[in-house]
């Protein structure tokens, strides 16, 4: 028997015993899951150590001494829950609040992971072995790792509720509803957009209960609980106005149909005379591409067996009574609406919708694997490469950020009037945040009292040197090691007049 005749067999029987049913004990699964998440945000942190601009806001407010109460917090952030949740930890363990935020990501995303893989197991328990590969690998999700953001607990609490939709489903309706709404209501602690899960929970039940008498009761039911919790919840002014508001506006379809039609009358302008008319089509079918195509960036190559999977669709009444199926429809309409009406969506507002077409692409990665069962071997190796370029960058490290931050700890006096373009050096210089945020032109018209003494700036180089040396701008320190970082001191004496944009 020649090497390679016993390479290729040892590789048919490793690929022959992937499907086998030891590989898809419960314990095996979700210890394996649960610790690879772990070990691939480790990789992520070490390879990332700087936090992002939004996770340099919920530091701050964690950190800030003059933060005594829920009502002063919402002056800095209208909806601080999770930064308050750090602060009370951070202060209980007397670990540092950026540690205490990393490991509740990091342990939120790990157990959000654990939550889906048991979500197919119990639906499709042949699925289950493939499953753990998988959810290490779609990038939707995966490529934040290292980060601190509130998705993290969105995600967690998220699909902890769907999860108990299904493990419940043969438990006694109050028990069942109690126990999804608390789970609701924590993931709307992270993001107010969870609570579309009421309604996802609604209609689930409204699919599975018999009889027209008990169906209305369960409407009732749920409506009266509905108004009674955010009454409790205003009452003791736990609800943000501002949050609520905007999130209203979001999918308000009066409020949607203005926007549109706001930016497209402007777009019609410049518009060829014989397309004046379909203007609003034109953009319309636009961004529904535009949210495809972010989708499909979400789900990078898994976007193939997810389409393979729609094959196997069941019919509309099962659909209706699966509860990861109407999540991901109703995440989709309201991604859509906010497309619409905001004319962006950032990738992280798509990545939950990873998690919830992650049985689909389990299903197709199975089709193809069956299909040509040459390729299971290939697929794993695929796998076990994205797992790990979602969590390894080969880029340059951005030192110039804490390079900068250092320089101003040490340099600029405490009490300086200073304005940071990026606020991850304000949170690593240990400067407080504003109430407001103000733009990079109107901070440099500002004048008199107001006006800022110091300018820490994000910039190319090239031209802004020369442009803020002939308006009275004198280049302190710059730092250029995997980015640029310019220093600038305001001469009050030699800087022009200027007119605060309108």
């Amino acid at each position: 028997m020649t090497l390679a005749h016993e390479i290729r067999r040892r590789i048919a029987d490793l690929c022959s015993r992937f499907d086998r049913e030891r590989f898809s004990e419960p314990r095996f699964l979700l210890s394996a899951v649960f610790l690879g998440s772990l070990f691939l945000s480790l990789i992520a942190s070490l390879n990332q150590p700087m936090v992002g601009r939004d996770a340099a806001l919920y530091l701050s407010i964690s950190l800030d001494p003059s933060i005594s109460d829920i009502s002063s917090a919402m002056k800095r952030f209208n909806w601080p829950w999770y930064p308050l949740w750090i602060r009370f930890v951070s202060g209980a363990s007397g670990l540092s609040p950026e540690i205490v935020a990393r490991l509740f990501c990091e342990f939120m995303t790990a157990f959000a992971c654990l939550l889906a893989v048991d979500i197919v197991r119990r639906k499709r328990p042949d699925l289950a072995a493939w499953a753990v590969l998988i959810v290490l690998s779609i990038p939707a999700f995966n490529e934040y790792r290292g980060e601190i953001l509130r998705e993290n607990g969105f995600w967690c609490f998220s699909l902890l509720s769907l999860w108990l939709m299904y493990v419940m489903e043969g438990a006694r309706l109050v028990s069942r509803m109690a126990a999804v709404c608390l789970c609701v209501i924590l993931a709307a602690a992270f993001r107010l957009e969870a609570a579309y899960l009421f309604l996802v929970f609604a209609m689930t039940e409204f699919s599975r209960i018999q009889g027209k008498i008990l169906k209305i009761g369960v409407i009732a039911g749920g409506l009266i609980l509905a108004i009674t919790i955010l009454f409790l919840l205003s009452h003791r002014g736990l609800l943000s106005e501002g949050r609520i508001s905007s999130f209203v506006n979001y999918i308000d379809p009066e409020e949607i149909y203005r926007s549109f039609s706001v930016f497209t009358q402007y777009a019609a302008l410049k518009m060829p005379k014989f397309s004046y008319k379909d203007t609003n089509l034109i953009f319309f079918i636009g961004l529904c591409g535009y949210l495809v195509v972010k989708i499909i960036s979400a789900l990078g190559v898994f976007s193939l067996p997810w389409a393979l999977s729609l094959r196997s669709s069941g019919k509309l009444r099962s659909l209706l009574l699966d509860p990861m199926v109407v999540a991901a429809i109703g995440y989709g309409v309201i991604l859509l609406a906010f497309l619409i009406g905001r004319l962006f969506l950032s990738g992280r507002y798509v990545s939950f919708l990873g998690f919830l077409l992650f049985p689909g692409v389990c299903v197709g990665v199975q089709y193809i694997s069956r299909r040509w069962p040459k390729s299971s071997m290939p697929i794993i190796l695929l796998c076990a490469i994205l797992a790990l370029a979602n969590v390894v960058s080969l880029s340059e490290p951005k030192t110039f950020i804490r390079d900068a931050s250092a320089w101003i700890a040490n340099n600029l006096p405490r009490k300086a009037h200073v304005y940071f373009e990026d606020d991850r050096i304000r949170h690593y210089a240990g400067r407080e945040y504003p109430i407001e945020v103000i733009d990079r032109e109107k901070a440099l018209a500002m004048q008199g009292d107001e006006a800022y003494e110091y300018f820490v700036l994000n910039c190319r180089p090239d031209s802004l040197v020369e442009q803020m040396h002939k308006e009275g701008w004198r280049l302190l320190q710059d730092f250029r090691e995997g980015g640029c970082v310019m220093i600038f001191h305001r001469d009050q004496s030699v800087l022009p007049e200027r007119e605060i944009a309108p």
